[in-house]
C-alpha cells in the first residue's frame, strides 16, 4: 500500500512540475521585448491583406512616376472561396546597363506577409534611389500566397506549405520523410482542437518525451523539412505544384534574362531568436556562391543549416537557384525574423504546438468558439507579433542591414 501511495504521490508531483513548466511555455508575458518604439517604423505595418495590397499597388504607381519602363502586374490566384486573391509585382529595370537584379519576395507563408510587405515598402521608401538603379534592376513580388495572407494561415488554400512546393522537377513529390512518419500522430491529432492548462501540459509532456527519444535536432528536422505523404498534415508540400508556380516561373525567367547576377531576399517570420533578423542561405555547395555570400555578408552572422536551423526541401530560395541558367551568378538568402525564441526548447515547443493546433482546428474543427479564438490569436501572434517594440526593432535592423547589402551588391565585381 505504501508503495502505491508513493507512486501516486510522485505521479502528482511530476504532473504539477510539468504543469508549472508548461505554464512557463505558454504564458505570453514570459516574452518581454526590449527597446524603443519608433512611430515611423510602425507606420509601415498594416493589419489586413487588403490594406497591404492597396499600399503595395500605390507604391508601384509611385515607382512608375519616378523611373522609366516600370512594369506593374498582378496575377489572380484561382480559388473556390475568394475571387479577389492576387500576387502583385512591380519591376523597375536597370535604367542604363542591366547587370544585377535584386528580387524581394514576401508572403510565401501567407500570414508572414504582413512583415514581408512592410519590408518591401521600407525598401522602396528609403533605399531605391535613381543613382542606385543605373546597373541594378528591382523586382518585388508581393504575397506569393494570398489565400494564407488574407485568411490568417501559413499554407495555401490546398493546405500546401508553399515553401516546400517549389522545384524544377516533380521528383520533389516522391521524396520521403521517415522521421515525420514516426511522429505523425503526435503532430496531427485526429480530434477537435482545444486549449487550456491540461491540454498545454499534456502537449509539453509529449514533446519532452519525443525530444528525449529522438533528440531535438532530429525531431526538428523531421518535422519541418517538409513531407509529401500526408495531405492534411502540417508541413505538407503537396503532390503537385501550386497553380501560381507556373506564373511566377515565367515572371522570373523573363526578368532575369538581361542580368548577369541575381540577388534574392525572401522575407519570413517565426523561427529564431525573438526580434532578431537571421540570414538563412540554405545549403550552398558551389564555390562561386560561397564566395559571393562571404563578400556580401562578411561581418554578419549567417545561420547555416543544421543545429538550431533546419534544412528545407522545396524552398523558394533554392528553387530560384536551380531555375536560373548556369552562366548567371546567384545570391539567395531568407530574411527570417524570430518571434518565439524557437532556438530554445521552450520556444520550440510553443511554436510547434501553435502549428499543430492551427492545423488541427482547420482539419478537425474546434471544441468551442473560445478555443478557436485562442488558437488563431496565438498563431497570428507567432508570425505577426502585435508588440510595437518588436515591429520597431526588426525594421531598425532592416534599416541597418539592407543599405549595407545594397551598397555591397552595387560594388560587387562579377
Amino acid at each position: 500500500m505504501k508503495k502505491i501511495m508513493l507512486s501516486v504521490l510522485l505521479g502528482v508531483v511530476f504532473l504539477v512540475l510539468a504543469g508549472v513548466l508548461a505554464m512557463s511555455v505558454y504564458v505570453n508575458k514570459s516574452i518581454v521585448d526590449e527597446g524603443e518604439v519608433d512611430p515611423s517604423m510602425l507606420a509601415l505595418f498594416y493589419d489586413s491583406y487588403e490594406k497591404n495590397r492597396e499600399e503595395f499597388r500605390r507604391m508601384s504607381t509611385s515607382l512608375q512616376e519616378r523611373f522609366d519602363d516600370v512594369e506593374v502586374d498582378k496575377h489572380i490566384v484561382k480559388s473556390e472561396v475568394d475571387s479577389d486573391l492576387s500576387i502583385d509585382t512591380v519591376y523597375v529595370p536597370a535604367q542604363n546597363k542591366p547587370q544585377k537584379l535584386m528580387i524581394v519576395s514576401s508572403g510565401i507563408h501567407g500570414i508572414e506577409g504582413f512583415t514581408g510587405s512592410a519590408v518591401q515598402r521600407f525598401f522602396v521608401r528609403e533605399l531605391i534611389k535613381s543613382e542606385d538603379l543605373d546597373n541594378i534592376g528591382i523586382l518585388l513580388i508581393h504575397s506569393v500566397n494570398p489565400y494564407g495572407f488574407k485568411y490568417g494561415r501559413r499554407v495555401s488554400e490546398n493546405g500546401v506549405d508553399m515553401n516546400r512546393n517549389f522545384d524544377v522537377s516533380k521528383t520533389l513529390f516522391d521524396m520521403g520523410n521517415e522521421g515525420y512518419e514516426k511522429i505523425y500522430k503526435f503532430l496531427n491529432p485526429q480530434k477537435k482542437a482545444k486549449t487550456g492548462f491540461f491540454r498545454n501540459t499534456f502537449f509539453f509532456i509529449k514533446s519532452m518525451y519525443h525530444i528525449l527519444k529522438y533528440k531535438m535536432e532530429a525531431l526538428r528536422q523531421a518535422t519541418v523539412q517538409g513531407q509529401y505523404a500526408f495531405k492534411n498534415g502540417i508541413y505538407y508540400g503537396g503532390n503537385n505544384f501550386e497553380p501560381q508556380k507556373e506564373w511566377i516561373e515565367r515572371l522570373i525567367l523573363d526578368k532575369i534574362s538581361d542580368y548577369e547576377c541575381i540577388f534574392l531576399v525572401d522575407v519570413h517570420t517565426g523561427y529564431g531568436e525573438r526580434g532578431k533578423l537571421h540570414f538563412l542561405p540554405g545549403e550552398v555547395h558551389e564555390e562561386t556562391r560561397k564566395i559571393l555570400l562571404q563578400e556580401m555578408f562578411e561581418d554578419f552572422l549567417i545561420d547555416w543549416p543544421g543545429g538550431n536551423f533546419y534544412k528545407v526541401k522545396g524552398g523558394f530560395r533554392d528553387y530560384v537557384w536551380n531555375l536560373i541558367p548556369s552562366d548567371k551568378k546567384y545570391i539567395g538568402v531568407v530574411f527570417e525574423f524570430g518571434t518565439l525564441n524557437s532556438r530554445q526548447t521552450v520556444g520550440s515547443i510553443r511554436s510547434l504546438h501553435n502549428m499543430v493546433l492551427e492545423n488541427q482546428g482547420f482539419q478537425q474543427g474546434y471544441k468551442n468558439s473560445e478555443a478557436e479564438k485562442r488558437v488563431k490569436d496565438r498563431f497570428r501572434e507567432m508570425f505577426f507579433p502585435s508588440s510595437e517594440i518588436w515591429r520597431s526593432q526588426i525594421m531598425k535592423q532592416v534599416d541597418e542591414v539592407l543599405p549595407v547589402l545594397i551598397d555591397r551588391y552595387m560594388q560587387l565585381v562579377l
